[in-house]
């Protein structure tokens, strides 16, 4: 069986779960730099308060190898539109069709996710952001046979699927952000929450689960410098998450350990080569387990998580830009010397402007490195290797 670590094909339907319960879901994340972005003007990497109308699509494609013949892939397909009705209001709506394999299970994943709409409101001279969504349940979630392994797979954050679940349950969020200028800095703060819908995670079953509603808070600051004759930024976002309990039908099976997650950020420009840094690091309390009644784990089954990396953009030309990247994952063990991680990856691709309405952008990257656990028979390192390949097509109105 590919990786260590999920070598036990016949879980029950307990611990099923508590791996379906660390998917990538998205979920309330008020990241005050975000907010930034758009409020405040700070030229950061991710999404942002949009002025024009954007249409974006693409493909990706990911695959990981252990042992040289046992793999698993994905490709993805992302749309999303984003419709701004005036300088306060913004709508996005978003999918991503996916195809995931393996070459050791029957059972593959195919179809379109959960589809997302959110609507964002800026007021107070652009200072207080007010977000809102939904998340409607389009995508697979009753899974059957080697589903479930292959769905595990892809909710292995060390693997960093793209999409990491086809479909969860009916889910609404909403978030308020507020971002101010003191002197040379910017901070801001905000406060989310999330009701997660509950599902029925396997077919020919009538069972539900309602995964735990969620609460975060975030704080974060943007300071500008000048370094020589260029500008420089440094942005650093800090998140704490609550968990509700998760259910299965009536009854309280699992509460996820609350998670605090810290991310540094440095925008500087080299010679000619603009430069992104970053540093993330995740941390997670015990979770509570048990049926009908949750009882805290005597050992924390949350490993810290540590990434950095860096990319860089090199001009071409006034429409033409090379991309480099490089990033590291450091996954300590748990304490129960389970689920590390150790992976180095490299790549390259290229930003092009078309036009002033059209934008290809693409990338490759190589990985390399291995997972760790420990057994009764001593200290197990998993080789493991993996591609990521993608094109995104921006269309802007």
């Amino acid at each position: 069986m590919i990786f260590d670590r999920m070598e036990n094909k016949k879980q029950n339907f307990t611990q099923f779960m508590e791996r379906k319960m660390k998917i990538k879901n998205f979920i309330v994340y008020v990241s005050v730099s975000l907010l930034l972005v758009g409020v405040l003007g700070a030229q950061t990497a991710g999404t942002s308060f949009q002025r024009n109308s954007e249409f974006m699509t693409g493909a990706y494609f990911q695959k990981w190898s252990a042992r040289g013949s046992q793999s698993v892939s994905e490709w993805v397909l992302p749309v999303s539109y984003i419709l701004p009705l005036n300088r306060q209001l913004t709508f996005h709506l978003m999918n991503a069709p996916t195809h995931a394999n393996s070459n050791f299970t029957d059972k593959s994943l195919s179809g379109f996710i959960d589809t997302r709409f959110n609507a964002s409101y800026v007021m107070m001279e652009e200072k207080l952001m007010l977000s809102g969504g939904v998340s409607l349940p389009t995508g697979n979630s009753r899974l059957e046979g080697d589903q479930s392994i292959l769905s595990a797979f892809l909710a292995d954050d060390a693997l960093g699927f793209r999409v990491p679940t086809l479909g969860q349950g009916l889910d609404f969020k909403v978030n308020l952000a507020y971002a101010t200028q003191v002197g040379g800095f910017v901070f801001g703060g905000g406060i989310g929450y999330l009701r997660k819908g509950e599902f029925q995670p396997l077919k020919n079953s009538e069972v539900q689960y309602k995964p735990g509603d969620e609460m975060t808070a975030t704080f974060g600051l943007d300071k500008s410098f000048e370094m020589g004759e260029n500008p420089a930024k440094i942005l650093l976002d800090v998140t704490y998450t609550l968990y509700g309990k998760d259910k299965l039908d009536d009854s309280e099976i699992f509460k996820s350990g609350n998670r605090l997650r810290v991310e540094l950020r440095s925008l500087f420009k080299l010679s000619s080569v603009d430069l992104l840094l970053y540093l993330r690091e995740r941390t997670k309390g015990k979770n509570e387990k048990g049926l009908r009644s949750l009882t805290k784990e005597s050992l924390n089954s949350n490993g810290n998580q540590l990434e950095l990396g860096t990319i860089t953009f090199l001009p071409m030309g006034e429409t033409f830009r090379l991309k480099g990247l490089f990033d590291t994952k450091i996954y300590s063990k748990n304490a129960y010397k389970q689920n590390g991680a150790f992976i180095l990856g490299v790549g390259s691709g290229f930003q092009f402007r078309l036009s002033d309405h059209f934008t290809i952008d693409t990338q490759f990257k190589y990985l390399t490195g291995s997972l760790k656990n420990t057994t009764a028979g001593g200290d197990i390192s998993e080789k493991i290797t993996g591609l990521e390949a993608g094109a995104i097509f921006r269309f802007t109105l």
